[in-house]
């Protein structure tokens, strides 16, 4: 993978996340405890993906453009 390629995955995917927290901060507003657990569960294990099976093999090519907060070393 080349580094413009691993920089755009980097830079999509963590909007994704982004946009996944977005979603689950709206539909926390409005959901009862049973739907609450559902979407936390859900939505949890989407953003566990992308980290998991998305970032983490980019950022252990390119550790550099890891944000901070996402840096393992």
């Amino acid at each position: 993978m080349s580094r413009a390629n691993a920089e755009t995955i980097s830079k999509l995917a963590l909007g994704v996340s982004e946009d996944l927290n977005s979603i689950l901060i709206e539909l926390l507003e409005d959901a009862d405890d049973q739907k609450t657990t559902e979407y936390k569960k859900l939505i949890g294990s989407i953003l566990g993906e992308i980290y998991f099976g998305v970032l983490r093999p980019v950022y252990d090519l390119y550790p550099d453009i890891a944000p901070d907060e996402l840096k393992t070393s």
